[in-house]
């Protein structure tokens, strides 16, 4: 059972307008209206994960998940396969940044 593409178009329109009024509420509470843009689309990404998570489970569907460097297919039935192993980036990120 899938989801339709007018369902997908609505969850897609919910993400996009909960990571807008998340992130304007940031840029009032924080004074820092510059971000907005960047923290809405963080937003929406962050609420569209969660929403694909919820609608995986009610569907039963079957979802993957990175864990320490490997991908993990877990089944409806909470059973976690191994996929594959992810290999490490050479690039170095640093733990705290700021977008400008």
């Amino acid at each position: 059972m899938g989801v339709s593409k007018k369902s997908r178009d609505q969850i897609i329109e919910g993400a996009l307008v909960g990571g807008a009024v998340g992130a304007a509420l940031g840029a009032i509470l924080t004074g820092e209206s510059q971000r907005t843009a960047t923290a809405m689309l963080v937003g929406a990404a962050i609420g569209a994960t969660i929403k694909a998570k919820q609608e995986a489970s009610e569907f039963k569907l079957t979802r993957l998940i990175e864990t320490d460097g490997k991908i993990y297919s877990i089944s409806p039935n909470g059973k976690k396969k191994l996929v594959r192993s992810i290999p490490r980036s050479r690039i170095s990120v640093p733990e705290t940044f700021t977008i400008e």
